[in-house]
């Protein structure tokens, strides 16, 4: 018979006292962890680069989508913060005045997704 033990749980101070431990990340920490994962088994990628062109290409837009997907989770929570209508003001002047009419990826791909909130 298995045991029935409930989850414990954290009072407020010490979620708060977790919190205070927590070292902030960034987006290096993530790809210092996933070259550390690869364990040095299959590490030549970050060692010797990729192996032709179309690799070389593959990794670039695998990196974007991990940088594109972070800058969303930090720009939804800069628009909860300063609420959508201020936000979607300042996104939209910052991409008519720096970002390139016809780039293939990046913020003007993430205006779409906040044209639809």
């Amino acid at each position: 018979m298995i045991p029935n033990v409930s989850l414990p749980r954290l009072t407020l101070e010490e979620k708060l006292l977790v919190g205070k431990k927590e070292s902030p990340t960034t987006i290096i920490d993530y790809f210092y962890r996933l070259r550390i994962k690869t364990n040095y088994v299959d590490s030549s990628m970050f060692t010797d680069g990729p192996e032709n062109d179309q690799t070389s290409i593959q990794v670039r837009d695998d990196f974007n989508i991990i940088a594109g997907g972070s800058l969303l989770l930090a720009e939804l929570t800069v628009s909860n913060i300063v609420s959508h209508d201020v936000f979607f003001t300042w996104i939209n002047d910052w991409v008519r005045t720096n970002v390139p009419n016809h780039p293939t990826s990046a913020i003007r791909d993430r205006l779409q997704i906040y044209n639809q909130m």
